[in-house]
């Protein structure tokens, strides 16, 4: 899967889910620079292994 693809999906997924009117928590855009400056922070959100997957399962184009 290629990076443009992911990003694709990411923005997607954003607007899907704005529109049923939740969000992401802030921590989503993260850079690791920035996990890295907020450290004590991060050492929770990493502990408790929020998260979520983009995964392909081989099956190529999405459409």
């Amino acid at each position: 899967m290629q990076r443009s693809q992911i990003n694709r999906i990411m923005t997607e997924a954003r607007e899907t889910i704005r529109g049923f009117g939740f969000g992401l928590p802030p921590f989503a855009d993260w850079s690791t620079e920035t996990f890295r400056a907020r450290r004590q922070e991060a050492r929770h959100i990493i502990r408790c292994r929020p998260g979520w997957d983009i995964t392909d399962f081989g099956g190529g184009s999405r459409r």
